[in-house]
């Protein structure tokens, strides 16, 4: 069931072809040559020419210079993920080019990797939440066939990487639109499911938050992405291309023109040919077998064929390497600018002949074996070297650690991104002191960001566990105990001293999977769900990070965090650091008393006098609501609705009597009185969420927030709630969301 979201997010457009499409009737067969290959595949003098039938009609092939590439490489088994609406599955041009997720069972209806997806053994179809890759627009179908169709088996075309795996991930639908969730979700998947490029021939004018995150997930993993700019006709790049760190793709026709469909702009990196671009369709679809298209999504796929077939040969580029690579080997265009072209055309042979991408260097290690404790380290030297072994002095130089809970010169290095370690002296040298606070291998590798190339030393270092690990605290001073409104936020905060053995780090880039990441969290019971969380806090039982963000033992932290009184009364909260899957600091008793009074004269007891119990007098209408969610099981999350009261008297926060007759709350519907699995701590009851918090008078608005926590059992649940005065009506229309746990 597709998840329409009532917080809407802006449209994801497919940048579809703008001529008309033709089928392959309309495309005279005429063969290109049957060329004798050589005998052994690693032999380069005999050049690589297809025998595709529709080769010829494939004049953007010798634009970018494919058949010379194929001289030096046909690709390696590399997989490319698509983003697009699919894939036509029957088409023989893709038969036998699909990634394979080996660790999953077809069509068992079982997640069997365990990776939150049921049956995604070629892909997954992110719109409909299925494994359903099929193509309905055949503008998917078209971009797989360009970047890696079969190639050589005397069948319509010829794609550019004759050996990728292309995984399909459809996050469009059949008229080529889609949310930003679905896109972010299917770029984190790609990512962790072993794609090494991503394909985006997509884009909006819009920026999203959710959309950056992921790009941001992707580039820091080593993954690269390669986007189209839009066919926007002269209008400014579309999201993603127009995020710095994706390869921003635009379109030249045959005369390395650019053609007025093509978005132009800040932030183009590299043009490809656009116009008359010929591929596959949709089997038995209405522009045949085959089709010709423009757009900028055509481009895009020839330049990620490209990539593929750079990272085949130099495996463990970064994204920005690459990026140089492909601008640094594209052809200038004289007659325009960068903010037309970006830094030139597509040049296939220029980016494999590129011999900067790796650079020489020494590296020596002191101390390659080192207690894990942040304390200890090892010292490392490199030494950037030229082609004749000369030194290079004034070289910026990056490292890149392939692990978690990594320190260089104190600082935490990201566990999926780069370091600068700044220049090298006169000698070529750059030094610098290694620690970590987890037990295990490490492997520092180096790039030379002056040149853009990759060093081709390596520093492994082992850490080994310390003898005794004493994760150990003292109390130094904390903030006073608040007394707040209903409704209203402070700040409280906390200090301690590291009283053990071991280094503190509370950097959440530093680690992969939170491993070793000291952070607030809530006590007595441990893991208990405060009441008091914000949008802040990290979770509901995980409120914050330390600053600073690392401290050696002896050192003090302070934790600073805001609550929000969300129910009348006197409180004791109670927090306690934890190092995550290692250990939680000893017990200090760290508590806050907390009092929280109502507000607007309300008081703890409510004259019956002024509580109506005529049911027309509650009337509403919903203004606003929070988006649908999806939760793995156990996990939380806020849902929050707006309303404001049409009716005749003023709700109440507290009802009358023991009875609290007319009493405004949040129950639940479908039935009414529904018993929710989604109950969490905070609720009143199993069918009572929340109550009002204050008075409304007629006209007045209100909005509700609420956590809800996932069942054990996943599925797509259809929550219905509704508003009731206690012993009196319900009233007001319901509302609800769609929660999909898996």
């Amino acid at each position: 069931m597709r998840k329409f979201l009532v917080v809407v997010f802006s449209t994801i457009l497919s940048l579809s072809w703008v001529s008309p499409v033709l089928a392959q009737s309309d495309l005279p067969i005429h063969i290109a040559g049957w060329i004798t290959q050589s005998v052994s595949e690693h032999q380069l003098t005999i050049q690589s020419l297809p025998n595709d039938p529709l080769y010829s009609k494939q004049w953007y092939l010798q634009r970018i210079g494919a058949p010379a590439a194929w001289d030096i490489t046909q690709g390696t088994n590399l997989v490319i993920a698509v983003i697009d609406t699919g894939i036509d599955l029957s088409h023989p041009e893709l038969a036998g080019k699909l990634w394979v997720n080996q660790r999953e069972t077809p069509n068992n209806n079982k997640d069997d990797d365990g990776n939150g997806y049921a049956d995604d053994y070629y892909g997954y179809n992110f719109f409909n939440d299925t494994n359903n890759i099929i193509d309905a627009n055949g503008h998917g179908t078209g971009i797989a066939s360009i970047i890696a169709a079969k190639t050589n088996n005397s069948t319509g075309i010829a794609g550019i990487d004759w050996n990728a795996r292309l995984m399909i991930l459809k996050a469009l639908d059949d008229n080529g639109g889609g949310d930003f969730q679905d896109i972010a979700q299917a770029i984190r998947y790609a990512v962790d499911n072993g794609a090494s490029i991503i394909n985006m021939s997509f884009g909006s004018a819009s920026d999203s938050a959710i959309l950056s995150s992921a790009v941001n997930y992707s580039v820091n993993r080593g993954v690269p992405m390669i986007a189209a700019v839009g066919n926007r006709s002269g209008k400014p790049v579309y999201f993603p291309a127009a995020y710095p760190n994706v390869i921003a793709v635009t379109a030249v026709d045959a005369h390395d023109q650019h053609p007025p469909f093509a978005s132009v702009g800040e932030g183009i990196d590299l043009s490809a040919p656009g116009t008359d671009i010929t591929m596959a369709g949709l089997v038995n679809g209405p522009t045949g077998d085959y089709m010709i298209g423009d757009g900028t999504s055509f481009a895009t796929a020839q330049v990620t064929a490209a990539a593929a077939l750079m990272l085949g040969r130099f495996s463990g580029l970064s994204p920005s390497v690459l990026e140089s690579a492909l601008k640094g080997s594209s052809d200038v265009i004289n007659s325009g600018s960068q903010t037309t072209f970006g830094a030139g055309i597509l040049n296939i042979p220029k980016l494999l002949a590129v011999n900067s991408v790796t650079e020489r260097g020494d590296v020596s290690i002191a101390n390659g074996v080192v207690v894990a404790d942040g304390v200890n380290f090892a010292t490392v030297t490199v030494t950037v070297r030229d082609d004749v072994g000369h030194a290079k002095p004034n070289q910026e130089i990056l490292v890149r650690a392939n692990g978690s809970n990594v320190l260089i010169n104190g600082q935490p290095v990201s566990a999926t991104g780069t370091m600068s370690l700044g220049q090298s002296n006169l000698l070529g040298q750059i030094s610098f002191r290694v620690a970590s606070t987890v037990p295990g291998s490490r492997e520092l590798t180096f790039t030379n960001n002056t040149t853009h190339s990759s060093l081709t030393v390596k520093a492994p270092i082992q850490f080994t566990a310390p003898s005794k690990t004493t994760y150990a605290m003292k109390w130094v001073g904390q903030s006073p105990y608040p007394r707040l409104v209903l409704g209203a936020t402070q700040d409280l905060w906390v200090e301690v001293k590291n009283t053990g053995n071991v280094m503190w780090i509370s950097d959440p880039q530093a680690s992969l999977d939170g491993h070793g990441i000291i952070k607030l969290g809530t006590d007595r019971p441990l893991d208990r769900i405060s009441s008091f969380t914000t949008d802040d806090w990290l979770s509901a039982n995980r409120v914050t990070y330390m600053a600073p963000n690392v401290v050696l033992p002896g050192g003090t932290v302070r934790f600073t965090f805001p609550i929000k009184a969300s129910q009348v009364g006197h409180h004791r909260e109670y927090f306690r650091p934890v190092v995550e899957y290692a250990s939680w600091l000893n017990d200090l008793g760290i508590y806050w008393d907390i009092s929280v009074e109502p507000v607007n004269g309300l008081t703890t007891q409510t004259d019956l006098n002024s509580v109506s119990s005529n049911p027309v007098d509650y009337q509403l209408t919903i203004v606003n609501q929070s988006g649908s969610v999806t939760l793995r099981p156990g996990d939380t999350a806020q849902l929050s609705v707006t309303v404001v009261n049409l009716g005749q008297t003023t709700w109440q926060a507290q009802g009358a009597g023991t009875q609290r007759l007319g009493e405004v709350r949040i129950g639940t519907a479908t039935p009414l009185d529904r018993v929710s699995p989604f109950r969490y701590l905070s609720w009143i009851s199993n069918n009572r969420i929340i109550n009002a918090g204050v008075k409304v008078p007629p006209g007045g608005q209100l909005t509700l927030s609420f956590m809800v926590r996932a069942p054990s059992q996943p599925g797509s649940y259809q929550e219905e709630f509704r508003f009731v005065a206690e012993h009196v009506t319900w009233f007001g229309p319901m509302f609800g969301w769609t929660i999909t746990v898996q």
